[in-house]
């Protein structure tokens, strides 16, 4: 998800961008878009919609194979792949697969914005970090996730997930 409660000084688009036209995705978007429309802050915005987004966690037909590749070629590195499924015509709310291959590790990063966080698929273990000087960050704390699990990112969290190995 995007920041939609903030301005960024983005272009808008023409239209909104439909990749994954589906029912699900249409219902979650109405959903966003409506907790938003009467929401103050953005932890409210995502406990209005967690069981939208919920239902997409836990339905194992939605999301087609070719959002579930990995990304050999990607500048993330490690196969890591992320996949657009929709975008906002005015940039304020976007939703995407990121795919995190087995024994992968994001980069160190910022969410810039609030958002939902559901794993789909398989386990994942992220590190926390808080702010140790105006530009450096020292580890807070581990969260293990597996399947179905979400949570919503509180604006600028910094963190790295990396995908479990299975065992």
């Amino acid at each position: 998800m995007c920041d939609l409660l903030v301005s960024h000084g983005l272009e808008p688009l023409e239209h909104d961008e439909w990749i994954l036209d589906v029912p699900l995705v249409r219902s979650l978007i109405g959903d966003v878009r409506a907790a938003v429309a009467r929401s103050v802050s953005a932890a409210e915005v995502c406990r209005v919609v967690e069981p939208s987004f919920s239902r997409l966690l836990t339905e194992p037909e939605w999301l087609p194979a070719q959002f579930q590749q990995d990304a050999p070629q990607s500048g993330m590195g490690g196969g890591i792949g992320q996949w657009l499924l929709f975008r906002a015509a005015d940039r304020s709310l976007c939703l995407f697969s990121l795919v995190v291959p087995s024994g992968s590790m994001t980069p160190v990063h910022d969410h810039l914005a609030w958002g939902l966080v559901g794993l789909y698929k398989g386990n994942q273990d992220e590190e926390f970090y808080k702010p140790a000087t105006a530009n450096s960050t020292s580890f807070a704390s581990v969260r293990s996730s597996r399947a179905t699990t979400m949570c919503c990112f509180p604006l600028a969290t910094t963190s790295t997930a990396y995908a479990r190995r299975p065992t």
